[in-house]
């Protein structure tokens, strides 16, 4: 059968088809030539996947509150032996006062934390160190879930930076940060109160002792009454607002990616 004969039943699209690519690069150049430049793949150059997944994404409350929760978790590991020595340094001196009140004649040794550590660790061991550390949980895990969901919040809501990079201006962060932190502080002064009786070690000889959370919460309840939990909030609310809208704003400043030379 003739060439001829042969183009008219097989069209060139059939056998563009049909034939491998190696005979199509010799009989039907042309065919071969238009599909070095498919329209797939330039269709496949820019997915719509892409731009999706570089819409931010925004957690919501729970995750949110599970995340702050988790990372007072974490830091109940080193801040604990500190609180624990910090309110023995500061009871020290209302212990001595009553002593002397009382009349007594054994005189009250200075104590540092040194001596109250080598104390402890002589007759307790490393775990004298975490006295109250169920209460300092309670305390710190509860003020995380409170204060890193209502920071976020409120630091959304002021203006943001010019560079577009979206993120508050750094006096927004410091505001967010003190109202959270204040507001937060006082939601969980009632732990701090239960957690402070709890960790003091040397008792004054009006002092009371408690057996657990639920022994200290009930008894303060019972025998000072509601208001007690909220001792020492107002003061609690001035040192720890500073604290952490100083904190934020240092941070989303960029001082720490400015020390490590990171372009932020």
């Amino acid at each position: 059968m003739p060439l001829m004969v042969e183009a008219r039943l097989l069209p060139p699209v059939v056998e563009a088809r049909l034939l491998p690519l190696v005979v199509e690069a010799r009989l039907l150049p042309l065919v071969v030539e238009a599909r070095l430049l498919p329209p797939v793949v330039e269709a496949r150059l820019l997915p719509p996947i892409i731009e999706a997944t570089a819409l931010p994404r925004k957690l919501p409350l729970t995750r949110e509150m599970a995340s702050g929760g988790l990372a007072g978790l974490c830091q109940i590991v080193v801040t604990t032996p500190m609180e624990l020595l910090k309110i023995q340094l500061q009871d020290a001196g209302r212990v001595a006062a009553q002593a002397k009140a009382a009349g007594g004649t054994v005189a009250v040794p200075k104590v540092s934390a040194t001596s109250i550590t080598l104390k402890l660790l002589k007759e307790k061991g490393l775990i004298g160190l975490y006295k109250g550390t169920a209460a300092t949980m309670l305390r710190d895990v509860s003020f995380s879930v409170c204060y890193f969901p209502l920071f976020a919040h409120l630091n959304s809501l002021g203006p943001r930076k010019a560079d577009g990079s979206g993120e508050a201006v750094f006096w927004c962060s410091f505001l967010a940060g003190c109202s959270a932190g204040s507001l937060s502080a006082l939601f969980v002064n009632p732990f701090d109160v239960v957690k402070t009786r709890l960790q003091v070690i040397t008792k004054g000889s009006q002092d009371k002792t408690y057996s657990s959370i639920a022994n200290a919460f009930s008894r303060i309840l019972r025998e000072e009454g509601p208001l007690a939990f909220f001792k020492g909030g107002a003061c609690r609310m001035i040192v720890i607002a500073p604290l952490f809208g100083i904190a934020q704003m240092v941070y989303f400043f960029g001082v720490g990616e400015a020390i490590l030379g990171y372009n932020k």
